[in-house]
């Protein structure tokens, strides 16, 4: 048997956005966001050690919410500006 994935697929990103398939991460930051209603009153910079991670998360918030607009600065190229599960325009657009 091959060892499984320490992540979940992306598959199941909605899973755990509805609370079906609970990562803790995710259900936190879904916790202020939503009920202390960070989102309407702050918005948020959410910092992770991991890329992975982040990416997790970001898949996570569009599937939440998905007419907001959610960034990933990972440094050069790699970040980007998403909507939904469709990627808009690189971080660094005017």
């Amino acid at each position: 048997m091959g060892a499984a994935s320490a992540w979940p697929s992306t598959n199941s990103t909605a899973a755990v956005v509805d609370g079906s398939d609970a990562d803790p991460k995710v259900q936190v930051i879904l916790h202020y966001l939503q009920e202390r209603n960070w989102l309407e009153i702050n918005g948020a910079i959410i910092f992770s050690q991991y890329r992975t991670t982040a990416e997790w998360v970001l898949e996570a918030l569009c599937a939440a919410f998905p007419q907001e607009p959610v960034a990933l600065y990972a440094g050069g190229a790699a970040s980007f500006v998403q909507r939904g599960i469709c990627q808009t325009e690189p971080a660094n657009a005017g």
